[in-house]
């Protein structure tokens, strides 16, 4: 209790997608997991520790890490103003994170968007990995032809990486909206800070 681990957030996942690409990183789109049962650490069906494994971490080695695209669909503690965070079917644990930063006003652990629409990359956060990768909904646009949807209205929330079934529209730089609801294929991660 005494670290300050959180829900990662989506300016967090942004500077992981940076890095990726940087020098720092694999430097090209990291390979999706395509592992059916959610197992994390795969590429094409390999394990985290082999060849083609390991090109699916942001550093193309064993390292870095993994599941930034493909596997499952990741929530990060991102919504918008635009909305109620309640309505939809927001979940219990997204909606008790956000609640529960606004009151303690954690503002460090969630990033908050004032947006309209889903093509409406005027709000996003600088450095976040969205609005640098537009024009939103068009994914021959998007870096690697990642799947592109801003917050809305009907999807107050954020998420990133995309799951195994979206093939080439999932990706490191892939983010979309969603209602908060819960499904097998939704996940999240936690960020561990000293």
């Amino acid at each position: 209790r005494d670290l300050e681990s959180h829900m990662m957030k989506n300016t967090e996942w942004g500077a992981v997608a940076y890095l990726s690409h940087s020098k720092y990183g694999i430097q090209k789109e990291i390979a999706k997991n395509s592992n059916t049962s959610y197992v994390t650490g795969y590429a094409n069906q390999n394990k985290y520790n082999t060849e083609i494994g390991t090109q699916a971490a942001t550093t193309g080695n064993i390292t870095g890490i993994y599941d930034l695209s493909g596997g499952s669909i990741e929530y990060v503690m991102s919504y918008t103003t635009g909305s109620s965070i309640g309505v939809g079917g927001t979940s219990e644990i997204l909606k008790y994170y956000a609640d529960f930063y606004e009151k303690e006003n954690w503002k460090p652990y969630y990033d908050l968007y004032a947006s309209t629409t889903s093509t409406d990359y005027n709000h996003r956060i600088l450095g976040d990995a969205t609005g640098e990768m537009g024009p939103f909904g068009n994914r021959e646009a998007s870096w690697y032809k990642d799947d592109s949807a801003f917050l809305d209205a009907i999807g107050p929330w954020l998420y990133r990486g995309g799951y195994y079934l979206m093939g080439a529209n999932c990706g490191v730089f892939s983010f979309a909206r969603n209602n908060g609801g819960t499904h097998e294929r939704l996940s999240f991660r936690i960020v561990l800070a000293p």
